[in-house]
């Protein structure tokens, strides 16, 4: 027994701090998708733009769920930074595919700034 002569058994008990937050299924599974998604932006950008436009999103919207009214845990915004990544990297590589692989969109583009390409690059386009 405690013979300090500040002690008073009958003194309320100091509560204990709090445990940290853990992070729900909502939130792995946002972090799961945010990385996959741009694994996929990255590794494999050619025609699968909108996979990782897809997935990236579903990142975002489980990142916002798994608040469930409380503060976002690190999981959480760790999928939510990948998965906005991702969407705006997909959108990239998108518009960055119609503009390069439509030659009627490049040559309008083009006329409009009044410049001309060799003819050697129109042969690379087919």
């Amino acid at each position: 027994m405690n013979t300090s002569p500040d002690f008073n058994p009958f003194s309320p008990v100091e509560e204990m701090p709090a445990a940290p937050q853990s992070a729900n299924g909502w939130a792995i599974a946002s972090l799961i998708f945010g990385v996959l998604s741009l694994v996929i932006c990255t590794c494999c950008c050619g025609g699968t733009g909108w996979i990782p436009l897809i997935l990236g999103a579903v990142a975002i919207i489980l990142a916002i769920v798994s608040r469930k009214g409380q503060k976002m845990s690190g999981v959480a915004i760790g999928g939510l930074v990948c998965g906005i990544i991702a969407v705006v990297l997909a959108l990239a590589v998108l518009l960055l595919g119609l503009l390069v692989l439509d030659e009627s969109i490049l040559d309008q583009i083009l006329t409009e700034i009044e410049m001309e390409l060799p003819e050697e690059f129109y042969q690379y386009i087919e």
